[in-house]
């Protein structure tokens, strides 16, 4: 079939919820780790926000050795990309991860 040859974006690399997709709930993981990260109230309430060294390592979209804002906005503009044809079209960059 035509689907069995189309070729899948590598979802398991940024599907930090397991949930087979990248959408809103891997962005909301990344908040939480970054909240958990930068306060200490936040931390000591939220123990399970912070990420394991394997979600941490898949967690840094950008690779720039940590996760941050521009994690989150890649994947934003990945998830924008990916539901929009024009969006794609103008911005064919955003569906590189």
């Amino acid at each position: 079939s035509a689907l069995g040859k189309t070729k899948l974006p590598k979802i398991e690399i940024l599907d930090l919820n397991y949930n087979h997709i990248i959408d809103v709930g891997d962005i909301l993981l990344l908040l939480r780790h970054i909240a958990q990260n930068n306060s200490n109230d936040v931390a000591k309430k939220h123990l399970d926000w912070k990420f394991g060294d394997f979600k941490t390592e898949i967690g840094d979209v950008n690779k720039n050795n940590q996760i941050d804002i521009g994690d989150i906005l890649k994947l934003q503009r990945y998830i924008a990309a990916t539901n929009d044809k024009n969006v794609a079209t103008k911005h064919p960059d955003w569906l590189k991860l």
